[in-house]
């Protein structure tokens, strides 16, 4: 059996943009600090409707290109880690379509 190192190199955490996801960031980032780990930081997006891989519907009839809004969604989770350094926070939003039910 392998052994994990200690203290972790790297952070995962899977967030849903709500506020119980920001507490969990704002924990990891304290413990990444703490043990000078860098953060993964994973949204898995559900797409509310038929669409392709490189655009999400956002609002009614309005799509944005998929990139655009993985922007829009990192610029909002590093806005929760402002004292924390950018190169050691990696964002990945992945769409899924269909829902699971």
């Amino acid at each position: 059996m392998k052994m994990i190192p200690f203290p972790p190199n790297r952070i995962a955490v899977a967030i849903d943009m709500s506020e119980p996801s920001r507490s969990a960031v704002e924990t990891a980032a304290w413990l990444a600090r703490r043990w000078k780990s860098s953060l993964d930081l994973l949204h898995v997006d559900h797409l509310p409707g038929p669409s392709g891989p490189t655009h999400v519907p956002v609002v009614g009839l309005y799509w944005w290109p998929w990139s655009d809004y993985h922007e829009w969604q990192k610029e909002k989770v590093m806005r929760w880690l402002v004292d924390f350094p950018a190169r050691r926070v990696r964002v990945r939003s992945i769409p899924v379509w269909p829902p699971s039910l």
